[in-house]
């Protein structure tokens, strides 16, 4: 039987999937004085970028970040973070709230039924894994105030309407401004 690493390195998932657990991870990784300023939007290229709410916060993590890649690398067991990028994200507390490692998953009925018409059944547990993180982390985004990209749907914290995504680099059919 295969395992879930094998499975996703099969099929050119691996590193998308690396990349939502370390979204996951730095967030319980975080010292507890800093985690209600703090959450992991994304990780591009080994860059992983986090919501702050201050630039004291930031100047903190910049002092810490060396630590901080190597016990998420650690905790992956291969180099996935490279370096942190910050943006800020508002002017206080991103939002009180648990700081549970993963959020609760969407039922697994709608999880399986989403990939129902996949008939190789090791490719449709891979997929039902990472939709479910995927479903997980826009749920904590939400909860953190995060809101929906008209343009290409994707849950985000910042300013504006679109996401940076879709800022930078428009999709067809938007105006690729807020």
């Amino acid at each position: 039987m295969l395992d879930i690493e094998a499975l996703l390195q099969r099929y050119g998932l691996n590193e998308e999937f690396a990349a939502q657990k370390a979204l996951l991870i730095v967030d319980a990784l975080l010292p507890t004085r800093l985690r209600p300023y703090v959450t992991a939007i994304h990780l591009r290229r080994g860059v992983l970028t986090l919501g702050v709410a201050s630039s004291s916060v930031a100047q903190e993590l910049r002092y810490l970040s060396e630590r901080l890649i190597h016990d998420v690398n650690e905790h992956l067991g291969k180099e996935v973070v490279r370096r942190f990028r910050f943006e800020s994200i508002s002017a206080g507390p991103v939002a009180p709230r648990p700081v549970p490692l993963l959020t609760p998953s969407p039922p697994a009925s709608e999880s399986e039924a989403a990939f129902d018409h996949v008939a190789d059944r090791p490719l449709r547990s891979a997929f039902v894994a990472l939709y479910t993180m995927a479903r997980a982390r826009q749920e904590a985004l939400r909860e953190r105030g995060g809101t929906s990209c008209p343009a290409c749907g994707v849950v985000f914290i910042g300013d504006g309407k679109l996401c940076p995504g879709c800022r930078f680099d428009p999709i067809e059919g938007s105006a690729g401004e807020d």
